[in-house]
């Protein structure tokens, strides 16, 4: 259980970037690979998004872990395929109120606009947010102006410094039982997760 919520931690670090990409593509439809790098490791993972809905793959401290969220139904789901489990979640004020817009973050701190600049041949507007929550610290934002999606964040807060890109950002037209959450996997309760077992 103590894995499965320190990899959902990692997570929701990395979904930040993915709730605000829905205009991408006429469709809304569309897929991109995400790097994500703090305290000398780095993290690897794939999202797919569909409207309303995100699936998150990646492995993190040796484990696969999938991620679904329906922005509709406001659930979250954090699911180990190898062991066929998954843990419900509530979607969480944290995820539903920062979009990574302007508007959004201004709810959760002081937001400072630092002008264009070029990334991966994109136009991006930068900006600087100042988290009203102190252990949160601070972030720079590069939100690409063809795609309206954040495409680069680097944090500094007290966990130290996390810097999450995507990448590679393609529209498709996605498969929709991606987002669905897996047949003949057991649900568990919180604190009631057996230990991973050793590969």
């Amino acid at each position: 259980m103590k894995r499965i919520l320190r990899l959902g931690g990692v997570v929701f670090g990395v979904l930040f970037l993915a709730l605000s990409g829905a205009a991408i593509c006429p469709a809304a439809e569309y897929k991109a690979d995400m790097i994500r790098q703090e305290g000398g490791r780095e993290t690897t993972g794939k999202l797919y998004a569909a409207g309303p809905k995100i699936r998150l793959e990646m492995i993190a401290d040796g484990q696969d872990m999938v991620t679904l969220i329906d922005r509709d139904k406001e659930k979250l789901y954090l699911i180990r395929p190898k062991a066929k489990i998954y843990l419900e979640k509530p979607f969480g004020v944290a995820l539903s109120t920062v979009l990574m817009t302007e508007e959004g973050l201004a709810g959760v701190g002081k937001v400072e606009k630092l002008g264009q600049e070029t990334l991966d041949g994109l136009e991006c507007d930068k900006i600087k947010v100042v988290y009203h929550n102190e252990q949160n610290g601070e972030a720079l934002i590069w939100r690409a102006r063809k795609l309206d999606f954040p495409i680069k964040i680097v944090s500094q807060s007290s966990r130290g410094e996390t810097i999450v890109r995507y990448t590679n950002v393609e529209c498709a037209f996605l498969d929709q039982g991606l987002f669905d959450l897996p047949e003949g996997y057991s649900k568990i309760a919180p604190r009631q997760a057996p230990a991973p077992k050793t590969e």
